[in-house]
């Protein structure tokens, strides 16, 4: 409650009282205007024990990705006028990162940020309702995404947006002969001029290789005129927002790349891993001269990283902010496949 609005029915309860007492008016008179002095003055005393008691908030931070979760907030904001804390009421934070399939806890480097100032591995324990704080765990073998929240009441932070690194499979599949293609076993003729592959992405459960997108790379003989990818979560790249520095595997190949949508490879509930198809055309001329040559499709994940210069956190495939070329990512997957003759 207000705390001007509660001295004011301070003020005229008190009054009433004393005005129901000290008047000549009827008995029953009296007893009313002390009874409506009484319960301000009631109302009055609630305001200050209520405003006494601890305001706890428990936040549950979930993916971001398209996949069911739920935000819950439960209890108070812990702030008065403007913003600023009850008379005697510090608000507070604790923190954990779980995984957000089966709710293991993640250990790493925690880092804390609060506004505009660099995040530290320091936790921060007593908050303030007009900050906006920042929280992230980096560790081995998990993707985890920063969460954001007020420093306003007593909250637990939980940020189940942790993801397990899994392994992804790559399979082929030649639509004009009509059959599946694997490494150097069944391969894919360019004999037209033209080939249609189908590529297969397959992950795993209860893990993901590329929860935040990433980049799709597809390498060929360099006289291959064309290389043209579509179908599930990718999108041709004009002004690509991550950073690749990319080498062809050898001299005579030339690449493609594509970004991947947020979330590729994430199953909804876990239980198995994702599929994801996408398409990709070649075309070439009547003799390329890649009679059993390998081309290769790679997919790059991105990750979220430390950046040094203001202490903050950035998603890339490499570490731009920081000016480096430093991979984020947890690893790289290819599907390697052949041109028959």
């Amino acid at each position: 409650m207000n705390i001007t609005v509660a001295l004011v029915l301070l003020i005229l309860g008190l009054g009433l009282v004393v005005i129901g007492i000290l008047q000549k008016k009827k008995a029953k008179t009296r007893q009313v205007l002390v009874w409506i002095g009484a319960v301000g003055i009631v109302i009055y005393v609630l305001s200050l024990v209520i405003v006494g008691l601890p305001l706890v908030g428990t936040v549950i931070y979930s993916s971001a990705l398209g996949i069911p979760g739920t935000t819950l907030t439960v209890g108070g904001e812990g702030a008065g006028n403007g913003g600023t804390p009850y008379q005697g009421y510090q608000p507070t934070a604790s923190y954990s990162t779980v995984n957000h399939f089966n709710a293991t806890v993640i250990t790493g480097t925690s880092y804390y940020k609060a506004g505009s100032q660099k995040a530290t591995t320091t936790q921060i324990l007593n908050t303030d309702p007009n900050v906006q704080y920042q929280y992230w765990v980096s560790a081995t073998g998990q993707y985890v995404i920063p969460i954001s929240f007020t420093g306003s009441g007593t909250k637990t932070v939980v940020n189940t947006n942790a993801y397990q690194n899994g392994s992804i499979t790559i399979n082929g599949y030649d639509l004009i002969a009509d059959k599946a293609i694997t490494s150097g076993i069944a391969n894919a003729s360019l004999g037209t001029g033209t080939a249609k592959i189908k590529f297969t992405v397959l992950g795993s459960a209860l893990t993901t290789g590329i929860p935040f997108g990433g980049v799709l790379v597809v390498e060929a003989n360099n006289t291959i005129s064309q290389i043209n990818c579509f179908g599930d979560g990718i999108s041709a790249v004009s002004g690509s927002k991550y950073q690749l520095t990319w080498q062809p595997t050898t001299a005579n190949l030339r690449y493609v790349y594509y970004e991947l949508a947020s979330g590729y490879d994430v199953s909804p509930d876990g239980l198995i891993g994702i599929t994801k198809t996408f398409e990709c055309d070649f075309v070439a001329p009547a003799s390329p001269g890649t009679t059993l040559a390998p081309y290769y499709v790679r997919i790059v994940p991105t990750n979220y990283y430390y950046v040094n210069p203001d202490g903050s956190f950035a998603l890339d495939v490499e570490q731009k902010l920081n000016g480096l070329t430093t991979r984020t990512g947890l690893g790289q997957f290819t599907g390697t496949f052949y041109w028959a003759a």
